[in-house]
């Protein structure tokens, strides 16, 4: 009788302490349903399902894997942060603004939380860290709380799939009657500090630095370009060939004082679901010579070259561009002094 009442009290303790541990490891998935006829263990039992449910709606207001760390002991809750090298990824919905002033509040709300269940999903599956929402752009990094061995590469694959899906999603929605969110992106990667930043009372896992400042100013020149995805040297640099790319501009961005060279990323060579590919890379080699003639001032041969890609290629913008710039520089011998940079004020 002793050895039964005893098993009858070890077994859902043991149950419990199992939880417990799944609780510890940051596995917040199922509920907690341990019965006992004894009180205590019954609200011992109750205790651990209110609090394995409250660390999983925690987790949706902060990024899950800094949750993971504090809880694991990896990350300490203060003020403070450490020099890491991290990749951002900054996205932007283009004419937000006048598209918002014409629905209602309550169905804005709706397809907002749609637009970004869908962002959260993929940058999370992909090990990144979502630092913020801001309005309707989202900031990304990767690299951090925890290491990631090839960040570069991941916040690029990510931010093209993210590019197909919104396409897709956005079908659904004029399908349905609602407006499209097209969506542009920027990635930098740098050294940055990256943290809690706050009060005793609240505090903010985020990173800070000119990396963060420049990424914001980068994203917003798709608008410019006529391009979805724009990247830095830095990040094109480290991605070598596995990336479909092509150089947009040397460049200042409005409020920075030192130029940038930034490439726009179209695509990646082995993604055999996109069904542009192939169109994506013949324009990227077509767009080789012609920039190489354009750098070496070659104007008469700079304009030939992308006068055809604007011919092959009629609704890209950036061609259009420097088809406009390449007769300036024939026609106007002054611009023989031009250093190759332009400036965005």
């Amino acid at each position: 009788m002793i050895a039964f009442v005893a098993w009858r009290i070890a077994r859902p303790l043991r149950e419990l302490t199992r939880e417990s541990r799944r609780i510890q490891r940051f596995e917040l998935d199922g509920n907690v349903s341990i019965g006992s006829r004894i009180t205590e263990v019954r609200q011992l039992s109750h205790a651990i399902a209110t609090m394995k449910s409250g660390l999983r709606d925690f987790a949706r207001y902060v990024p899950r894997s800094l949750v993971r760390d504090i809880i694991t002991g990896h990350i300490a809750p203060h003020a403070g942060g450490e020099r890491r090298v991290i990749t951002l990824l900054v996205s932007d919905i283009s004419n937000f603004t006048q598209m918002a002033e014409q629905r209602t509040p309550e169905a804005l709300m709706q397809q907002m939380s749609d637009y970004f269940s869908l962002m959260t999903r993929e940058i999370s599956a992909r090990g990144g860290t979502i630092d913020k929402f801001m309005g309707d752009a989202v900031m990304a990094f990767w690299n951090a709380p925890r290491p990631h061995d090839n960040h570069v590469l991941c916040a690029c694959q990510v931010a093209l799939t993210l590019r197909r899906l919104i396409t897709q999603r956005n079908s659904d929605w004029v399908g349905n009657n609602q407006p499209a969110l097209p969506t542009c992106f920027g990635l930098h990667t740098g050294e940055t500090i990256v943290g809690n930043v706050g009060s005793d009372d609240r505090l903010s896992y985020t990173a800070l630095g000119t990396v963060v400042n420049a990424v914001f100013r980068i994203e917003q020149l798709n608008r410019v370009y006529g391009t979805e995805i724009l990247i830095t040297d830095a990040v094109a640099t480290q991605c070598g060939r596995t990336l479909i790319t092509r150089t947009v501009d040397r460049v200042v961005p409005r409020g920075a004082s030192t130029p940038t060279l930034i490439h726009e990323l179209m695509g990646c060579y082995d993604d055999a679901g996109d069904t542009q590919r192939l169109q994506r890379i013949d324009l990227a080699h077509s767009w080789a010579p012609a920039w190489d003639a354009y750098q070496q001032r070659d104007w008469p041969l700079a304009q030939h070259r992308f006068q055809d890609i604007a011919l092959r290629f009629p609704d890209d913008k950036l061609a259009q561009i420097y088809v406009t710039r390449a007769t300036r520089h024939l026609n106007d011998p002054t611009y023989q002094e031009w250093d190759g940079t332009n400036r965005r004020g």
